[in-house]
């Protein structure tokens, strides 16, 4: 008698959510309001670990606004010539008026040279 070969195909998706589903389903009620009331906790009080003193749900709501923002902006910037033109005539002579202080210039100048350092080291 041949053996018969069964394939099973379960996505990522499907497998998180039946494991979801399985550990939910283990969870008294308790514990499961505690779990949730922990995770509120650390989403609303928790500090990022970057130390930027921003909360963790603080830290997504900045990227999800800033990746909107992004996107949009880029947008603009490709259906809209008339914007664009005003954009890079307003950055040109924002950089012409702060390269000409010869102050703000050399404190550039430092902080790009120790970039170009740090990313080289002393390799070179």
């Amino acid at each position: 008698m041949a053996e018969a070969e069964i394939n099973i195909n379960i996505s990522d998706k499907e497998i998180e959510k039946l494991v979801h589903v399985a550990l939910m389903d283990k969870l008294t009620p308790e514990t499961r309001d505690k779990l949730i009331a922990d995770a509120i906790h650390v989403l609303l009080h928790e500090k990022t670990r970057y130390g930027d003193g921003e909360s963790n749900l603080q830290a997504v709501f900045y990227r999800a606004v800033n990746s909107y923002v992004t996107k949009y902006v880029d947008k603009l910037l490709e259906e809209n010539t008339e914007f664009t033109g005003q954009l890079e005539d307003i950055a040109t002579e924002a950089f012409k008026r702060f390269f000409s202080n010869a102050e703000q210039r050399e404190k550039v100048v430092e902080r790009v040279s120790g970039a170009i350092y740090k990313a080289f080291g002393e390799r070179y």
